[in-house]
């Protein structure tokens, strides 16, 4: 490989992060939805685009975590509940992810899997535009409810099954 081969991949890996982060910040979405598919386009192998996409996400994270800590956002008790459920989640997709690597499946079944969340997810936003823009009472309730939750939110606040917990500081009486 010759050294202007390297410099130019990595101003492209350089602009591919900054569109990503651009785009994460504006929709509001994480980078693994645009990163791990585009690092795959880019050529590089789907194990690889996880993987890589896990080490991005984990130095954005605890920057950012660092940063709403500062500002008083974080619910540490919250925080560590969804550590220990992402810790065990993490490591059932890796090994799901190596049991399809072994199998020799493991770039088609992760890209249908991302074609069907995706297709998933813009039908929804898609339902959700609709409703939005057919149903004036709906943007006008929408800042109250945001507020107050929604409905099955507080429904499932109502359940009184064990082991409960409280987060006050997100504003969660139980849940």
């Amino acid at each position: 490989m010759s050294f202007e081969y390297i410099i130019s991949i990595a101003w492209l890996l350089v602009l591919l992060g900054f569109v990503v982060g651009t785009l994460s910040g504006f929709f509001g979405v994480g980078g693994a939805f645009i990163m791990t598919p585009a690092l795959n386009i880019l050529g590089f192998p789907i194990v690889y685009a996880i993987g890589t996409d896990l080490a991005l996400m984990l130095g954005s994270s605890t920057v950012a975590t660092v940063s709403h800590f500062r500002f008083g956002n974080v619910d540490i008790r919250l925080g560590l509940y969804m550590v220990l459920g992402t810790a065990i989640g993490v490591w059932l997709g890796k090994s799901l992810v190596f049991f399809l690597l072994a199998s020799g499946i493991a770039e088609t079944v992760i890209r249908i899997i991302y074609i069907l969340l995706l297709f998933s997810l813009s039908i929804y936003m898609i339902y959700d535009y609709i409703i939005f823009i057919t149903r004036p009472h709906v943007q006008k309730g929408r800042a109250d409810a945001e507020k107050r939750g929604t409905r099955l939110s507080r429904r499932l606040q109502q359940i009184k099954l064990p082991p409960m917990v409280k987060l006050p500081t997100s504003g969660i009486r139980q849940i």
